[in-house]
């Protein structure tokens, strides 16, 4: 077969499945707006299992625009379930090659003790449907209606060019989204800084690849039975969902007792306590008490909240109390640092 390709002068007239092909390479499927928005699909909490498409709403699946209209719509009644089991089924925007055509549907889920989402048919030939998932929908039981409560968002939104500029934001931009980019390049310096829009500011805090450290000595420290002594401790302003890594050093030399542990440790306050979440342990054992061992932590957690935040290290022995030298000697730290994993 001979090469081709399209649009040809002097029409520039090209297929549907010619169209598709142009502007899947470099438009993804997604619905237009921001995680901020809205969801398309809401509930009325009345009639029979019924679901509504709100009005105003815009997405491109395969390069193909969709409009919800302007004014809501009630889909077609969700199949009744009376299997005595929950069911989820799954909303999504299909498009129909055979008719160019990309409109609302539902894929009715298995009833289960605990159900999955229906996968979505995403076929990428010159035939059949393209589906992306806007919404799932809990059925119970024998659910006669269906509410908001029962619906939860699965939409996808397509993300803007990110905006550039020589000075830092300030202000909201027009049209500005929620996680929309703005870099910052700074001549001076030859550098690249970036800010995302957080909701009500620019926001900095995934800008640099650690958020702080702290080095500490100590020595002859004690630690009693079954307690957490508190070896170090580092506050940052954390971002809620993003991941961090924490990571700790230093030496140690024992005098008396048994193995000890070391906890990674991780809260939303300014300092971590004997409560705080554990995200992994470390054991050291006596193995020397006349010269210093190097021994490290290294673990990662998700930070639950925005706002102040604290990551450290506790410590304790198995049994009985001890007498754990750490960093006794000028020369040695101990070191705590948190970063992005």
């Amino acid at each position: 077969m001979a090469e081709t390709s399209w649009p040809l002068p002097p029409n520039a007239v090209v297929s549907d499945t010619q169209y598709e092909q142009l502007l899947q390479g470099y438009t993804p499927s997604g619905v237009m707006g921001s995680p901020g928005d809205t969801g398309i699909i809401t509930a009325p909490g009345s009639g029979t299992r019924i679901i509504t498409v709100r009005l105003g709403k815009y997405a491109l699946v395969r390069g193909h625009m969709w409009y919800s209209g302007t004014s809501d719509v009630n889909m077609a009644s969700l199949a009744s379930n009376g299997s005595g089991n929950p069911r989820i089924d799954l909303v999504v925007l299909r498009y129909t090659r055979s008719t160019g055509a990309v409109t609302a549907a539902v894929i009715t889920g298995t009833p289960a003790a605990s159900p999955t989402a229906p996968t979505p048919t995403q076929t990428l030939s010159t035939s059949g449907v393209f589906e992306i998932p806007i919404a799932q929908v809990a059925v119970a039981a024998g659910a006669t209606t269906i509410t908001t409560g029962n619906i939860t968002s699965r939409e996808t939104y397509l993300s803007r060019t990110p905006l550039l500029g020589n000075t830092a934001p300030t202000t909201a931009t027009p049209g500005v989204y929620l996680g929309q980019r703005f870099d910052q390049y700074d001549t001076a310096t030859n550098t690249l800084r970036r800010h995302w829009w957080d909701g009500t500011a620019w926001n900095t805090s995934l800008n640099t690849a650690y958020v702080g450290e702290t080095v500490t000595t100590s020595a002859d420290l004690v630690i009693a039975a079954g307690g957490n002594t508190l070896l170090a401790n580092l506050a940052f302003t954390a971002v809620s969902g993003v991941r961090y890594r924490l990571h700790f050093e230093t030496t140690y030399k024992f005098a008396t007792g048994n193995g000890c542990i070391l906890t990674a440790r991780h809260t939303a306050a300014a300092s971590i306590t004997t409560g705080s979440t554990s995200v992994g342990n470390r054991e050291i054992m006596p193995v020397s008490t006349s010269w210093h061992t190097p021994v490290s932590l290294t673990r990662t957690f998700v930070a639950t909240a925005s706002g102040t935040y604290a990551a450290g290290v506790t410590a304790n022995f198995y049994t009985g109390s001890g007498n754990l030298f750490l960093a006794a000697n000028a020369s040695s730290e101990m070191y705590l640092r948190v970063g992005l994993a």
